[in-house]
């Protein structure tokens, strides 16, 4: 950045610290933050107050999230409004939009170029910070600029998002008078640093400019060292497997999930451009794979070809899992369009979907005696294997699998496997030795997907016992180990 956009900045993140937002923030964060704690401490141990809490957070988190948000992007307002007044209007709408267009440098020519290089380097550059100044030192085509600012435009402020949308931001900053005596705006906007123009940090650290440089180098070469290799090596894998999917592909030909496998791991090694032939080779095959689909809509629309909107049809129509990440996608695409209604249209659905998911977690996040059961309708193959590894715990007495009838997402089964544990009637920390079996099963047993493990302790195991054995093929274990 410029120095006088640097100056922008930073006379914003100030804006943050006056009224209060940072303890605001900090305020926010950790609120979300012990609910989230609490919550999911009171499921893993299936505490009956989870029931209340759970209810309570559905009521209150909507009104909480809302907001927040919109206190949030009032703050970013407040901020900009701040930094007008020590820097001028000008200079801090020049400072957002270049931010864009270096976002957009980086995330288009830097970082894909910095992270194939995982493939053939096992160690980290030394100095990717002076490779970064070397990528946006060069001159960026007039036409790329006013394309990502056109993209940039045509976002809207969603109601979940923390920041206002640049358009928004741009036009609050209209109404701003401009600083008496200020300097006279370049022409260009956004105002990209020339190749002869001082940088913001040659500008302020003067001769600690390199020795910062190279320490921020270090850190970060240290920072991913471990998580370089380990990609490194993953690649290595991907370039043997990709060898050996090819030479089968010229032989025998290669199956659905064969041909699935090997275009992620083209695009992984080569590009999308690698990838694409390969799905749709695999969509011949299976017309309605959904994250083939899913897949080709993305690369479609990544290239500004509006075809791939049809591929997301496709996606979210063959698989529920589909159906945010498509809608995501589209609504993306949409909005750089500028097509505003119809990615209104992808993100209304994409919320009933969520809304959905919420409620079907809601309903299966407690699991009591009093709920409605079914027959568990597994295959008895399916269940001779899970019995066979519960015979093998000693703590198991008794278990009990049923299907729980819910209302959200009735496609989805919710199996309960109920334990009644071997308990001698003076074991004082009754509790203890429930969650020591609770966590011992989790890791160790093989259940059918969408299966809960409860624990019934002495208080319930009466009401557990009557209510499972109303439930025909219910009980899959059953030990005569006496207790008392």
């Amino acid at each position: 950045m410029t120095p006088a956009q640097f100056r922008a900045v930073l006379a914003h993140e100030f804006g943050h610290l006056g009224h209060h937002h940072g303890r605001f923030s900090g305020w926010i964060y950790r609120t979300r933050t012990v609910w989230s704690r609490l919550l999911e401490e009171l499921r893993a141990r299936d505490h009956w107050g989870s029931v209340l809490f759970t209810k309570f957070l559905d009521w209150y988190a909507p009104f909480f999230n809302a907001y927040s948000f919109v206190l949030a992007r009032a703050q970013e307002y407040e901020a900009d409004r701040q930094a007008a007044r020590l820097v001028g209007p000008h200079a801090i709408k020049d400072a957002l939009a270049s931010l864009q267009v270096i976002a957009h440098l980086m995330d288009e020519l830097y970082w894909p170029a910095l992270n194939r290089r995982t493939i053939t380097n096992p160690t980290p550059p030394a100095s990717h910070l002076d490779e970064l100044i070397t990528v946006l030192q060069r001159a960026t085509p007039h036409d790329s600029i006013q394309k990502w600012m056109h993209e940039a435009m045509q976002q809207t402020t969603d109601y979940a998002d923390t920041h206002p949308a640049l358009a928004d931001r741009l036009a609050a900053l209209d109404q701003l008078p401009e600083k008496p005596n200020a300097p006279e705006p370049p022409a260009d906007f956004p105002h990209l640093r020339g190749p002869h123009e001082a940088t913001a940090a040659n500008y302020y650290l003067d001769a600690h400019a390199t020795a910062t440089r190279e320490a921020l180098d270090r850190s970060w070469a240290e920072s991913v060292a471990d998580e370089w290799r380990q990609k490194h090596e993953e690649m290595a894998a991907a370039r043997a497997r990709c060898q050996a999917l090819s030479d089968k592909s010229a032989t025998v030909g290669l199956s659905v999930d064969e041909l699935w496998e090997y275009a992620c791991q083209m695009e992984a090694l080569e590009s999308d451009r690698a990838a694409l032939p390969l799905l749709q080779q695999l969509l011949i095959k299976a017309p309605t794979h959904a994250a083939a689909n899913l897949a080709v809509g993305r690369l479609l629309l990544a290239q500004d070809d509006q075809s791939g909107l049809l591929y997301l049809e496709k996606a979210l129509a063959a698989d529920r899992e589909a159906v945010i990440p498509a809608c995501q996608l589209a609504s993306g695409y949409l909005e750089r369009q500028g097509n505003h209604k119809e990615s209104m249209r992808y993100r209304v659905k994409a919320q009933r979907q969520r809304q959905q998911l919420l409620d079907a977690e809601a309903e299966r996040s407690t699991i009591k005696p009093g709920d409605s059961f079914e027959p568990h309708g597994l295959a008895a193959a399916v269940i001779e294997g899970i019995a066979g590894q519960l015979a093998s715990k000693p703590d198991v007495q008794t278990a009990y699998l049923v299907r729980k009838k819910v209302q959200a997402l009735t496609g989805i089964p919710c199996y309960a496997l109920v334990i009644i544990p071997h308990r001698a009637w003076y074991e004082l920390d009754a509790e203890g030795s429930n969650q020591a079996l609770l966590e011992k099963l989790r890791t160790t047993l093989t259940l059918p997907g969408n299966t809960y493990i409860l624990i019934a302790d002495q208080l319930m195991k009466h009401r557990w016992i009557n209510t499972l054995k109303s439930i025909p093929q219910s009980a899959i274990l059953h030990t005569h180990t006496a207790t008392s």
